[in-house]
């Protein structure tokens, strides 16, 4: 819906969000309290100029996973 949503439980198998929800986590699991702390997906940025280490850095601290350099040879 693209609203901020507390208390969640967010289930991951593997490398995949399994489920997310407000039921407790499953017994067994491992638990990492995010209290406090936001997730969000992988954002796209499609026309950026990433040119060095430092500024594919930079993006990824930003929230940016994928990227589409414009106008750098490599």
């Amino acid at each position: 819906t693209g609203t901020v949503q507390d208390g969640q439980t967010l289930l991951i198998a593997g490398r995949r969000i399994e489920s997310i929800g407000t039921a407790a986590p499953p017994a067994g699991v491992k638990v990492v309290d995010l209290a406090n702390r936001w997730v969000v997906p992988g954002l796209i940025d499609a026309h950026v100029h990433i040119a060095s280490v430092a500024q594919m850095r930079a993006a990824l601290h930003s929230g940016v996973t994928a990227a589409r350099s414009a106008g750098v040879s490599h």
